[in-house]
Parts: C-alpha cells; structure tokens; sequence
C-alpha cells in the first residue's frame, strides 16, 4: 500500500495494487484538471485504487470502518469501475472515492487522459458533489431503512436515479464543451451516450415483474420482500435507463442510439410514458436549478413513483412502519 497526495488539492490517494509511479503522478495531475470544473466542497478525503475484483469489498469496508449507519454498498448487473461513498457518522460527513486498478492501467505516459478513466473521474467527483449538497441541505444522505415508510423507500429510489440524471448530464456537458480526452497529437472534446436501446431494457423490466407475480402467487416470497424486488425492479429496469439516457440527450446533440422503437412497447406507452414525462419535467427543474430545488423535484417524482405502482397493480400500506400489506396485482403480462 502507498498513500500520495495531489500538490494543488489535498486528497490523499492510496493505492492498494501495483501501479507504476508514473502512472500515479499522471493520475494525480488529470484529478488536479478535473477537480476545479467538477466539485466545490472539502469533504473528498481519499481516492482508493485498488484490484478490479476488490472494489465492492473496499467500499463496504469503508462504510463498516466510517459510518454510523451501516447500509452495505450492493454493485448493479454490470460491475463498476469507480464508486463514489458519502459517508455520515453523526453530523461529521464525508467523500470517497474507490476506483479500479484497470482505469489507472489505461494510462500511457506521457499521456494521461484516457477516455474511459476521464469518464470515470468525471461521474464519481460529481456524485460527491451531489452529495455534498445534499448532506447541506438537509443533513443526511438516505432515509434509514429499519426506521423508513415506503414513501422513505421511494425516495430513495427517486434520489438514486435524481442523482445519474444530473451526474450524466453535468458529466456530458463537461465532455462536449471541453477538451480533456487524449487524441493522437492533442486533446479533444467527446460525445457521451448512454448506448443502450431503451426498449430492451424496458421489455427485460416486464420479464422480471411477471416473474415477481409469479413468485407472490405461489407463496415464494413474502410481501415485504416482494416490496424490495419491486422497487429495485423499476429503478434498474425503468427509471434509471431512462434517467440516463435523458442525460445524455439534454448534452449531447449527437446522440445515435434511436429509440423510436419505445414507443411500440405497450408497457411503456400506457403504463410508464405518462408519468416518465412528468418525472422528467422535474429532474430538469432539479438541474437548471443546480440542486436548489432538488427537495422539490424529489417530492413530485416520488407522487409520479406512487401513481405509476398504483397504475401497474400495486397497492401497498405502512402499518406502523412494516410493509405489511401490499398486494402484487400486476395488470400486464409477458
């Protein structure tokens, strides 16, 4: 393990693989370039590197080691190659970010400024500067989960997918109007896309919302982990493909991907297009606002959430504070 320090800002960088220290010294100077035009708070303390398949163990680590509130980081169906983690102990908050050894491997010198890893450092710097402002407005990151509503667990679903559209579209924005990737003889702006056609991923939620009705019908699993699988179903499936790829747009006026094929799903037509476009509506106002009325923008998206469970079959309650009764009716089908 070593332990640097960037000369113009002081995070510290503490490497837990063997990276050339060239490499590290280039790495130190790109996050000297990405720091001014990404984030304008102090609570960034430390940048892990370390082996690809150690990533996931690092940040539950930190969150067991830092944190009073011990929720374990979970990665998504495609393996992450940075992870920023805001940690809250008390009223002390704090930044980390955990990357990959692979993303600091890309560096050739004299070169430092690989797409891939420019991305990475660009979303992740971001998101703690989501974060920070969201710990200064309110004073916490997440509801906590044995105290939360459903409306709390809708909120965090909300802010997740709040937080990629305007990490994507700062992020976008960035790439297209500066010149900050490595091209043969100089430096070059880029076009960021999400990449991924929207109908397939919304034709993979419906697939894994009748298999969730199947299991409720034959009693595999109880109602409030059918809750859970709900909620996490329509954030990964629905909500943050679109959130994502809405970002992208919003920044970049040479998006290929083509979508028009959504609007021959069904599901997304009469189930998820009324109320994507009023969630839409409101994590513009969140942007152009630059967060100030973030807490605004979540309240309605969360309604939006509420209205469109209702609308595929769900009806769900608190009983004092345990999902008890919801009932999984889903009005669609393979």
């Amino acid at each position: 393990m070593s332990e640097e320090q960037t000369s113009n800002i002081s995070i510290n960088i503490t490497v837990y693989c063997d990276i050339d220290m060239e490499k590290l010294s280039l790495l130190k100077e790109l996050l000297n370039e990405l720091v001014p035009v990404t984030i304008r708070h102090t609570y960034l303390k430390q940048i892990f590197i370390v082996a690809d398949d150690a990533l996931v163990d690092t940040v539950n680590a930190i969150i067991e080691a830092r944190a009073d509130y011990k929720r374990p980081y979970v990665a998504g169906e495609f393996a992450p190659s940075g992870v920023a983690v805001p940690i809250q102990n008390n009223d002390q908050f704090e930044c980390y970010i955990v990357i990959t050894e692979s993303e600091v491997q890309i560096i050739k010198p004299p070169l430092n400024h690989p797409a891939k890893l420019v991305s990475t450092l660009l979303e992740e710097l971001l998101h703690t500067q989501v974060y920070a402002t969201v710990w200064e407005a309110r004073g916490y990151i997440d509801p906590r989960i044995e105290t939360s509503s459903i409306f709390d667990d809708l909120f965090v679903q909300a802010s997740r997918f709040h937080d990629e559209y305007f990490v994507n579209r700062s992020k976008a924005y960035i790439a297209y109007n500066t010149y900050i990737f490595d091209v043969p003889g100089g430096y070059s702006n880029m076009c960021l896309e999400y990449g991924v056609p929207l109908n397939s991923i919304i034709k993979e939620s419906i697939s894994k919302l009748v298999q969730l009705r199947t299991d409720v019908t034959k009693g595999n699993i109880t109602r409030e982990q059918t809750w859970y699988d709900l909620i996490e179903i329509i954030y990964r499936y629905i909500f943050e493909p679109l959130a994502r790829d809405a970002a992208y747009r919003e920044s970049n006026p040479e998006v290929r991907v083509n979508n028009d094929d959504l609007i021959e799903n069904l599901f997304y037509r009469e189930y998820i297009e009324p109320y994507w476009k009023r969630i839409k509506i409101e994590l513009e106002r969140s942007y152009d606002s630059d967060l100030s009325e973030m807490s605004l923008a979540l309240d309605e998206i969360v309604r939006n959430l509420q209205e469109f469970l209702i609308n595929i079959g769900v009806t769900f309650a608190d009983r004092n504070g345990q999902k008890e009764y919801i009932k999984f009716n889903l009005v669609i089908s393979s």
